[in-house]
């Protein structure tokens, strides 16, 4: 007579049976539509999953409006737009006819192209189809797609689209210097993601030869955003140019705008998530792999230092998100290999879910209502989404 299982492995063997279900579910959808076919389903289905996590918003918000206005008629706002310095995404939706209103799907397809490039590298990485899902669910389940869900219209995801790209095409020169152009042609904090970017490429990469053609792509890549950023310039004065973050005036009110919120704010983009990079640094270094210790240490520097400019201290640390991808595939093939990587994400996964999701901006914290407890809600008389959708301020008290 087999014995009961103690509660520790009753969860091992739920998680087991959710690894292997998912793993089954994928192989049977990539059987019919082929390997990034399964990918971009898996991609639109942990994106309706965030939006159960996160409601929704239902209109534009803050520079959502200013992006949807530039969607609209980007002739015209390359004149005027504070944000003409980020063009890529306001050209491009208008092209897919996103304007307006309808910009706001523009950074939801970004996110499940993104979800869906995330597993394509965990399966590129060796991983079998249940474990790239969970991997997958480490990025929708935190604040890079749940803040995009919320704040409607805001561009990051597409952002991290093209840096996820460039971590699964590294060994292409052309590829990484096109994903480098085009995201600081997103979003100019890009650039803070820009010395761990050039690391990770040039890591995987030997011989100075290689490493030299990998520089003159970049090299390349950067003179074109400096030359189509110059043209914007010159035809108008943009007010959110460099020089209006990078003066004294302005980074001293920053960092006392930050000062009580940024420890809250920081934990906030991935909550438990940050042990992944955290335990996948401390295996690095007890094994002695300096190179690949760096590479996930700096993307986490990289992710944090926009706290210098920023008083989003929930929302740009997010640029951090290749350190967790990066540092489950390090847990992956040195510390726990199937099943037990498995065991591992589902019930830190689980665990993270259970703490409240907020954003923190200017030490103020705001709570991103899950999609059934703002029905909830508004059966019973308050509507979250006509309380600037959903978002209840609080005040960090001292």
């Amino acid at each position: 007579m087999t014995p009961a299982p103690d509660a520790l492995g009753w969860i091992a063997q739920r998680c087991d049976r959710l690894t292997a279900r998912l793993d089954r579910t994928f192989s049977s959808v990539e059987q019919r539509v082929g390997a990034w076919g399964a990918c971009l389903v898996f991609g639109v289905a942990l994106l309706a999953v965030a939006a159960i996590y996160t409601a929704p918003s239902n209109a534009l918000m803050n520079h959502g409006e200013l992006y949807g206005a530039f969607a609209s008629d980007p002739f015209h706002e390359s004149l005027t737009s504070p944000i003409r310095l980020r063009p890529l995404s306001p050209w491009i939706a208008h092209f897919l006819f996103m304007r307006g209103q309808a910009f706001m799907a523009f950074p939801l397809l970004a996110a499940a192209l993104l979800l869906a490039v995330v597993v394509r590298i965990a399966r590129k990485n060796g991983l079998g189809g249940g474990e790239a899902i969970l991997v997958g669910s480490l990025v929708a389940l935190s604040s890079p797609v749940l803040f995009v869900l919320h704040f409607a219209g805001y561009v990051d995801t597409v952002s991290y689209l093209f840096i996820a790209l460039a971590i699964l095409w590294v060994g292409s020169d052309i590829a990484v210097a096109v994903c480098m152009c085009l995201a600081l042609l997103n979003h100019d904090a890009n650039l803070f993601v820009l010395p761990w970017l050039v690391f990770h490429a040039a890591r995987h990469r030997t011989g100075w030869m290689r490493r030299a053609r990998l520089g003159i792509a970049l090299a390349i890549a950067a003179a074109l955003v400096a030359l189509v950023r110059h043209s914007i310039e010159v035809r108008a004065p943009v007010k959110w140019a460099p020089s209006w973050y990078l003066n004294a005036a302005y980074l001293s009110e920053n960092a006392l705008l930050n000062v009580r919120g940024v420890w809250l704010g920081a934990f906030m983009a991935f909550k438990l998530l940050w042990f992944i990079p955290l335990l996948a640094g401390l295996e690095l270094w007890l094994e002695k792999k300096r190179v690949e210790l760096v590479d996930v240490a700096l993307s986490v520097f990289c992710g944090l230092s926009t706290l210098i400019i920023t008083s989003d201290e929930s929302r740009l640390p997010a640029l951090a998100f290749p350190a967790v991808v990066l540092g489950a595939l390090v847990l992956r093939r040195r510390v726990a290999p199937a099943p037990r990587f498995g065991r591992w994400i589902t019930a830190l996964l689980f665990v993270n879910l259970l703490l409240p999701q907020y954003y923190v901006g200017q030490s103020k914290p705001i709570v991103f209502y899950p999609t059934p407890v703002a029905l909830a809600l508004k059966a019973c008389g308050y509507d979250p989404w006509d309380d600037w959708n959903g978002m209840r301020v609080m005040q960090i008290t001292n």
